[in-house]
């Protein structure tokens, strides 16, 4: 399985796993629903589930895009458009297939993981509907927060150091 593939895979169970979710969601929470949340985590915003639901769809587009389309449009851009440490080195012709199929599988995995944060707090949110009054686990917020930036600097260390130097692309 090439390494490109295994991310549009993973976002695929993500999507059917959110699909679930928002199914038994829809089923379960009020007609009008707590949406928003204080730092402490009480309601302070409410809507309607439809509407909640239809943002829940919304953000899967634009984790898909960010992921999965952003990188193909990328590749189909000329050099000059194209901002990249070692610009000269990893766009010529013999290494740039390598580079944009880097960008593929790297910007799958990060697609993969707003996608998880996403669902994460889509089912805290349904979660929070559940109790009496709504209330939102703070903890597990920062808990969740603190792991998603934990991702994000290993993402970025990684597609730094893979770009800041001559390293082949595998």
């Amino acid at each position: 399985m090439s390494s490109a593939r295994l991310p549009k895979i993973v976002f695929l169970v993500l999507v059917l796993i959110a699909v679930a979710e928002a199914h038994r969601g829809y089923t379960l929470l009020p007609n009008c629903m707590a949406s928003h949340f204080d730092a402490a985590g009480n309601a302070n915003n409410f809507q309607p589930k439809s509407v909640f639901l239809h943002l829940n769809a919304v953000v899967t587009v634009l984790a898909l895009v960010t992921g999965f389309i952003v990188p193909r449009i990328i590749s189909v851009l000329p050099a000059s458009m194209i901002n990249l440490p070692h610009k000269d080195y990893w766009l010529a012709p013999e290494r740039r297939a390598q580079t944009m199929a880097f960008f593929e599988t790297h910007f799958g995995w990060f697609g993969c993981a707003v996608y998880f944060l996403l669902i994460c707090v889509f089912e805290e949110v349904v979660q929070a509907n559940l109790r009496t009054p709504p209330r939102m686990s703070s903890d597990y917020m920062i808990g969740l927060l603190l792991a998603f930036a934990a991702f994000m600097i290993v993402w970025s260390a990684l597609f730094i150091r893979r770009l800041r130097g001559f390293y082949t692309l595998r």
